[in-house]
């Protein structure tokens, strides 16, 4: 479709209009307080994801999905195998267990009314533990309001967050069944590439695959880039760890 009444120009952009955007949970200094209510009934509901954080030519880090599954051998991820290999090279990290929560965060205005957003607050696996004893507490675990408050400065690698129940019932803390229903991270804030796309990243810091050079009719040499695809190789299946 490219005519459009010129009264809709306002109306186009670069982005999809209707993809939606996820928004993170962050608590960014000491002693910084949330109340929240967890997207979730039990520790089943919560997504693991194994993935490897890397860093692209335009100094973006991304986060991509591992490919090896539990008992897999390093040559079934080529950034497990590269990483092995080459732990010197900072661009792509090793693999590593992620957690990521939903919640539903709420804020209360001046006049005392209240209300929320759906975040996604993704910790590490040593979170594992803490969320064991919350769901032994409090099943289901989304019939609970907490509060979390961040306890360490920015940048201090040794932060902690303290959960903490507020008491009293639930009925001003609105949950609904949809913000139950949480779509997967895998896909969207976690990347799936194929073999192909990491090996192609590996050698150019870039998932844009270079095809050959050519020479157009002015004599000049172009080189045209295209994303590769999923076709490329067979698809592997990214894995989603159990907790």
């Amino acid at each position: 479709m490219g005519k459009i009444d010129i009264n809709n120009f306002g109306t186009y952009s670069n982005t999809n209009q209707n993809k939606e955007k996820t928004k993170f949970f962050s608590l960014k200094n000491d002693s910084d307080v949330a109340q929240i209510r967890f997207c979730h009934n039990t520790i089943d509901d919560i997504e693991g994801v194994a993935l490897h954080s890397v860093k692209d030519d335009q100094g973006i880090t991304r986060k991509i999905s591992c490919l090896r599954d539990y008992e897999g051998p390093l040559d079934n991820c080529p950034f497990c195998k590269y990483n092995s290999e080459h732990p010197e090279d900072k661009r792509i990290g090793g693999v590593q267990n992620r957690i990521f929560l939903t919640l539903v965060e709420y804020k209360q205005d001046v006049e005392g009314k209240i209300s929320y957003e759906k975040k996604v607050w993704e910790r590490g696996a040593k979170f594992k533990k803490e969320l064991d004893g919350l769901v032994k507490r409090y099943n289901p675990l989304c019939k609970q309001v907490f509060e979390i408050e961040r306890q360490g400065q920015p940048g201090d690698s040794s932060t902690k967050y303290g959960i903490y129940p507020i008491p009293g019932g639930i009925e001003e803390f609105p949950l609904t069944k949809a913000d139950l229903e949480n779509k997967s991270v895998v896909g969207s804030i976690v990347a799936v590439k194929t073999v192909d796309d990491m090996n192609t990243f590996i050698q150019t810091g870039s998932f844009l695959k270079k095809r050959n050079t050519e020479t157009n009719t002015t004599g000049q040499t172009s080189t045209d880039t295209q994303q590769p695809t999923s076709e490329d190789l067979p698809f592997t299946q990214p894995v989603r760890r159990r907790l």
